[in-house]
């Protein structure tokens, strides 16, 4: 493969990088602010994205991971758990397990949030 061909897609990647980046902030935000206050959410939320900001810019799966991560226990804190949450959230870690195997730790997680509630 070419330095050319890669350069057509480098700048999609960077593309995904970033919007996938503005993403996490929103998740990152909504699960804070459910189990915080909002201000706390918010600077927290600023942190999170201005680390991240060096990742957001290059073409990389590593937000894209984080991102998948966190969807699906965003699904589940969001709303009163029912069958149907659950099984949206399933699916999203069902998405998060094929894009890297980390995704088994959001299981664990939502898992121990269900036993505790």
């Amino acid at each position: 493969m070419s330095s050319r061909s890669c350069h057509y897609f480098f700048k999609p990647g960077i593309i995904i990088s970033v919007v996938v980046s503005t993403l996490l902030g929103v998740v990152s935000y909504g699960i804070a602010s459910i189990l915080f206050d909002r201000r706390l959410a918010f600077v927290t939320t600023l942190f999170v994205l201005l680390a991240l900001l060096p990742y957001s810019i290059g073409a990389s799966t590593d937000v894209l991971a984080n991102f998948l991560l966190l969807f699906p226990l965003w699904l589940f804190l969001r709303r009163e758990p029912t069958m149907s949450v659950s099984i949206q959230s399933g699916a999203a870690d069902g998405l998060a397990c094929l894009m890297r195997r980390t995704g088994m730790y959001s299981r664990m997680i939502r898992c121990v949030c269900a036993g505790s509630s």
